[in-house]
C-alpha cells in the first residue's frame, strides 16, 4: 500500500479555504506530486488553472516554503536553483487573485525541524534524513527519486 501525503488533504492541520481546492476532490493525489517532467498541459496544471481558490494555494505555498510538487499550478522539482523564481510566481499569482501573501513561517532556527515526515510522506530518520550546508534538512528517500527522474530526462535528451 502507497500512502500519499498531499498537504492540502491533511485533516489534522486543514485550511478552511482547501474544503474548496479541486486538488482535495482529486482521485489521483499523487498527480501534484509528478517524479518526471511536468508539461503546461499536465492534468494536475490544468487542475489548478481552473481552481477557485488559486490565490490561497498560492500563498500558502510561499508562506510554507513549500520545495516539492504542483502549487496553483506551478511545479518545483526540489531544486534549490529556481527557488527565488518559484516563489516569484507563485506571490505574482496570490497577489492577481487579491492574496496577500504572508511572511514565511519559521518554527525553529531550522525550517520544517520539528516536522517527521517529508511532503511525500517519508519519515525523517537518521537513515532518512540528509543534512544541507544552510543546516537544514531533506528527505533521502525523495533525493533519490528527484536524482533517477533527472537522469532519466537527461537520458531521453540524449537519445
Amino acid at each position: 500500500m502507497t500512502i500519499t501525503f498531499l498537504p492540502l488533504l491533511n485533516l489534522l492541520d486543514r485550511a478552511p479555504w482547501t474544503e474548496e481546492s479541486l486538488c482535495s476532490k482529486s482521485d489521483n493525489p499523487d498527480a501534484w506530486f509528478p517524479v518526471s517532467t511536468v508539461k503546461s498541459h499536465d492534468a494536475a496544471i490544468l487542475t489548478c488553472a481552473m481552481c477557485p481558490v488559486i490565490g490561497q494555494c498560492a500563498a500558502e505555498a510561499v508562506a510554507s516554503g513549500e520545495t516539492w510538487g504542483i502549487r496553483a499550478g506551478i511545479f518545483h522539482d526540489g531544486s534549490s536553483g529556481v527557488d527565488r523564481r518559484h516563489r516569484e510566481a507563485l506571490t505574482a499569482i496570490a497577489e492577481a487573485n487579491g492574496v496577500k501573501v504572508p511572511d514565511p513561517v519559521r518554527t525553529s532556527p531550522i525550517a520544517n525541524a520539528d516536522k517527521t515526515h517529508c511532503k511525500r510522506g517519508h519519515e525523517f530518520t537518521p537513515e532518512n534524513t540528509r543534512t544541507q550546508t544552510n543546516g537544514g534538512r531533506s528527505c533521502r528517500q525523495c533525493y533519490q527519486i528527484g536524482k533517477r527522474a533527472r537522469a532519466e530526462q537527461q537520458k531521453a535528451a540524449s537519445s
